[in-house]
């Protein structure tokens, strides 16, 4: 599994930086968040849904403890719970891995 695809399946937030186009995670609610494999939409509703190399991905999110977490399946394949900090700017939406070991960048649309 390439490292994008497990940036965007593995959702959470932390942080989330002023930027131009987005001031919180609130304002990408039900916006597509593009990369070359595909997009993720977080909706206002707790749910996740995209497209990932023609496969769905499905989930839920919440916040905990000052963090976005998400539990996700693409393909049908459970990835389970993780956490990650977002940061946005310029429309440009960042998922870093809590221990800042893999950053994956999508695009606001």
């Amino acid at each position: 599994m390439s490292f994008v695809k497990f940036g965007l399946i593995a959702i959470a937030l932390s942080t989330v930086a002023v930027s131009a186009s987005a001031q919180s995670l609130s304002d990408v609610y039900g916006r597509k968040l593009v990369s070359d494999q595909g997009f993720v939409t977080i909706n206002g509703n707790g749910t996740i849904n995209g497209v990932f190399d023609g496969k769905k991905l499905r989930g839920r999110w919440w916040t905990e403890n000052g963090n976005f977490c998400r539990k996700v399946s693409l393909g049908g394949e459970n990835f389970g719970t993780a956490c990650q900090t977002i940061t946005m700017r310029n429309g440009i939406i960042k998922f870093t891995t809590v221990d800042g070991s893999r950053t994956t960048t999508y695009r606001i649309q």
